[in-house]
C-alpha cells in the first residue's frame, strides 16, 4: 500500500480527437487513484473538428497550443501543470483502471532501490477491429506489450504511456519541437545521457485503438521513417551515430529490418501470439516500406 501519495499531473494532447477523447477521458476519470490527486490536461492542438467541445465537457484544465505537433501541446501541458509527476497518454489510448496508481507505485519503489529511475513505462494492448489493426499492434507493440516481463530500458518508450519525474524536464528540458515524430526517443536519449534510468512496467496498462485502414497503418510506417533523418537517434552502445555515405544508409537499413524483423517475432511468437503468422505479409509489407522511406530520409531528403 502506498503512503504520502504524490500529486500526478495527466497531459494529454489532442488534435482532431473527436471519434475517440470521450472514451479516453471516461477512462482517465475512472482511476483507483485518489481523484483528489491528480490533475487532468488536455491541449488542444488548433483542432478542426468538435473535440474541443467534448473535451469541455469534463472536468479538464483546458488549454489551447496553436503550434501544431505533440512535442509544443505536452510542453505547454508540462508549463501549466501542478504535479511531481507527469503521465503523458494520447487520446486513443483508454487507461486502465490502475494505470496511475502502478505508475505512482514504480516510482516509488526505487526512491530507495535505484533512485536513477525516474521515468516508466507502461503497458500497450492493442484493441484490433480487423486486419490491418493487427499488423499495426505486431509492428508497433512488440516492444511494449503486457506480457513482457519488467526491465530497465537501454532505448526509450513512448509517450502513449509514459510518466517522468518533474525533475528530469528540470535537467534535461522539454519535448523538442522541432521534431515531427520521435520526440519521445529523443526526450529518452536526453534524459539517459543526464544520468536518469527508464523502467518498463508492463501492468501499467493502456489499450490502444490501433489503425483500421492500410492508408493509416502505412502512413504511419512513412511518418517514423522521418525520424531516420536525425542520425543522432541512432545509438551504438548508447552512443550517438552518424551515417552520412548512402552505401551505409543502405547497408545499415538492410541490417535493421532484418534485426527489428526478427526482434518483433520472437517478441509475440515467444508469449503464444500465434495470430502473428496470419499477419506476416501485413507486417513485411510495412517494415519494407519503413525501410524505404527510413533510406530517403536519411540520405535523399536531406
Amino acid at each position: 500500500m502506498m503512503t504520502g501519495k504524490p500529486f500526478v499531473s495527466v497531459v494529454i494532447p489532442s488534435y482532431n480527437s473527436k471519434a475517440y477523447i470521450f472514451q479516453c477521458l471516461e477512462c482517465i476519470f475512472n482511476q483507483s487513484y485518489p481523484r483528489e490527486l491528480y490533475e487532468v490536461i488536455v491541449v488542444d492542438n488548433a483542432s478542426t473538428d468538435d473535440s474541443p467541445s467534448i473535451i469541455k465537457s469534463f472536468p479538464v484544465q483546458y488549454l489551447y497550443e496553436p503550434k501544431k505537433g505533440p512535442s509544443a501541446a505536452r510542453n505547454t501541458g508540462i508549463r501549466h501543470a501542478r504535479g511531481k509527476y507527469f503521465l503523458f497518454i494520447d487520446t486513443d489510448c483508454l487507461a486502465g483502471k490502475d494505470l496511475i496508481k502502478t505508475h505512482i507505485e514504480a516510482h516509488l519503489s526505487f526512491m530507495k532501490k535505484n533512485p536513477a529511475v525516474k521515468i516508466v513505462g507502461g503497458g500497450i494492448d492493442g484493441l484490433n477491429k480487423n486486419y490491418w489493426a493487427m499488423c499495426d499492434n505486431f509492428c508497433s507493440w512488440y516492444l511494449n506489450h503486457p506480457r513482457l516481463e519488467p526491465r530497465i530500458e537501454n532505448r526509450h518508450l513512448p509517450t502513449a504511456n509514459l510518466s517522468v519525474d518533474r525533475c528530469v524536464f528540470e535537467k534535461t528540458g522539454l519535448f523538442n519541437e522541432e521534431l515531427r515524430f520521435g520526440e519521445d526517443s529523443m526526450f529518452c536519449r536526453q534524459a539517459r545521457e543526464n544520468g536518469y534510468l527508464i523502467y518498463f512496467e508492463p501492468k501499467a496498462v493502456v489499450r490502444h485503438i490501433n489503425r483500421t485502414s492500410f492508408k493509416h497503418f502505412m502512413s504511419h510506417a512513412k511518418e517514423w521513417s522521418e525520424v531516420g533523418k536525425y542520425s543522432e537517434l541512432e545509438t551504438i552502445d548508447n552512443k550517438p551515430v552518424k551515417i552520412n555515405s548512402p552505401v551505409l544508409v543502405v547497408l545499415y537499413n538492410i541490417y535493421y529490418f532484418f534485426f527489428r524483423f526478427v526482434q518483433l517475432s520472437y517478441a509475440w511468437l515467444s508469449k503464444g501470439k500465434l495470430s502473428f503468422v496470419l499477419c506476416l505479409p501485413g507486417v513485411l509489407l510495412n517494415k519494407i516500406y519503413f525501410g524505404f522511406h527510413m533510406v530517403k530520409a536519411r540520405y535523399y531528403d536531406g
